[in-house]
Formats: structure tokens, sequence, C-alpha cells
């Protein structure tokens, strides 16, 4: 069996804080989105009032 390079075991190191920060902000933007969709639209006569 070969042995994993340094190289790639320093890049190993740290994936999953990364993998799950990412998760997290692709989340959040996930949930601005849907409110976003969501939100009744005003119409611009609404506005000038």
């Amino acid at each position: 069996m070969k042995r994993v390079r340094q190289a790639h075991l320093d890049l190993l190191r740290g994936l999953l804080e990364r993998v799950d920060r990412e998760a997290r902000y692709s989340t959040c933007m996930i949930d601005m989105l849907l409110m976003n969709a969501g939100k009744p639209r005003l119409k611009p006569s609404e506005l000038e009032r």
C-alpha cells in the first residue's frame, strides 16, 4: 500500500470545517431566497401614497 503524501494530508486538514462552513453558507443563501420568494409584492401605486 502506498503512503499518503504529506501535501495531500495537509490539504485534508481542515477539510471538514470548510465543507461545514460552505454548507452553512449555502443554507443561509437558500433561506434568504425562499424568504424573498414568499413575500407579497408591492404595487408601484401603493408606494406613491
